[in-house]
């Protein structure tokens, strides 16, 4: 695609979007794009790689269920990432992308600790210390088998889609 034809692609896409003209939460709808391409193609790989022994169609299906709680948080997340640290220089949109990929991290597992505690305060009589301690080693147990089934999907592309993004901005 020619650079003319890119750009008003882009700027269409910015005309339509809420905001979209604000670096900061252009960077956000790009990183929730983001975020859906790798629940996809986690899913994808999952499903193809089973002959291989790799893959494991449950782990589709989480990542799958994992996505309304994972494209806002990649949404919020690089907004967050954007406004804190400008994104300048010739690896500012490359290190933005690593940096608001970690904090997706985070914010997702900050609202599954939520939505943990919501649901288990209903589950029936137990003390509250020990409710909130064990939901706090669940979604730390969840956090850390996400991110190994998923940092070698997740780190690339949020680098590459932080840089791709500043690379349109500046064209």
């Amino acid at each position: 695609m020619d650079p003319a034809a890119r750009g008003s692609v882009f700027r269409r896409i910015r005309e339509r979007l809420p905001g979209a003209d604000r670096r900061d939460l252009g960077a956000g709808y790009a990183a929730a794009v983001a975020a859906v391409c790798v629940v996809l193609l986690f899913s994808l790989v999952m499903v193809v790689s089973v002959p291989l022994g790799v893959g494991d169609p449950a782990l589709s299906l989480v990542a799958l269920t994992a996505t309304p709680l994972v494209v806002p948080a990649a949404f919020l997340s690089t907004v967050a990432v954007w406004r804190v640290f400008p994104m300048t220089g010739r690896f500012g949109g490359l290190l933005g992308g690593l940096l608001a990929t970690v904090v997706t991290y985070l914010v997702s597992l900050a609202g599954l600790y939520l939505l943990v505690v919501a649901l288990a305060f209903g589950s029936g009589p137990a003390s509250t210390g020990t409710l909130l301690a064990e939901a706090g080693w669940f979604v730390a147990l969840v956090g850390f088998a996400a991110f190994l089934w998923t940092f070698w999907l997740t780190i690339p592309i949020g680098c590459l889609g932080g840089a791709a993004y500043e690379r349109t901005r500046s064209g």
